[in-house]
């Protein structure tokens, strides 16, 4: 299962946390709290920490409070889904650039959950994307493109893959994005 949405925070919530992610970025920086189950060969930099609570607390305190509009709108969007009790448990900033791979994987099970009742969540960053830069979230027979403020909902238990980003802008510039894992009853 993958969905997608499109504009998916207001402007004003998407700045402030688009700017917060620009600022935490250090190249080469890789940082990692609590689990990680990550395929060795990202290439990816990215700053996780571990939720427990639906305050986000730790979260807030090590992200920024900038991530919880995303991650209330997140829950809610999964209730409108029909899953029941979404739990966030991994939030992360995640940052790739155009040397980033990420080849066919599972991601595991949250919080002693089922496969099925596991799901992440992630919302692009970046200021912009063309069509032609590749980079798409591939699920099955489903790619989606990487659009600014474009939310994507997926069942961890399905295998998937991002294929490889092809603009040819400095190295610099980063696909970003902010995850959630879940789990649901």
């Amino acid at each position: 299962m993958i969905s997608y949405f499109d504009d998916f925070l207001l402007g004003t919530q998407f700045v402030p946390l688009n700017q917060k992610m620009l600022k935490r970025y250090k190249h080469g920086l890789r940082q990692d709290i609590g689990h990680t189950n990550f395929p060795s060969e990202n290439q990816a930099v990215r700053i996780r920490t571990s939720s427990n609570d639906h305050d986000y607390t730790e979260s807030k305190v090590l992200l920024g409070i900038e991530i919880v509009p995303a991650i209330e709108k997140m829950r809610e969007t999964l209730l409108t889904l029909g899953y029941v009790d979404p739990m966030a448990y991994s939030v992360w900033y995640q940052y790739g650039d155009k040397n980033h791979l990420v080849g066919k994987h599972f991601d595991g099970i949250v919080r002693n959950s089922t496969p099925e009742k596991s799901l992440s969540t992630f919302l692009y960053t970046h200021n912009y994307w063309e069509d032609d830069w590749g980079g798409e979230f591939c699920v099955n027979s489903a790619e989606v493109l990487p659009k600014p403020n474009r939310l994507i909902v997926y069942s961890r238990d399905e295998e998937h893959w991002i294929n490889k980003i092809k603009h040819t802008l400095e190295d610099n510039y980063m696909r970003m994005f902010f995850g959630v894992s879940w789990s649901t009853q």
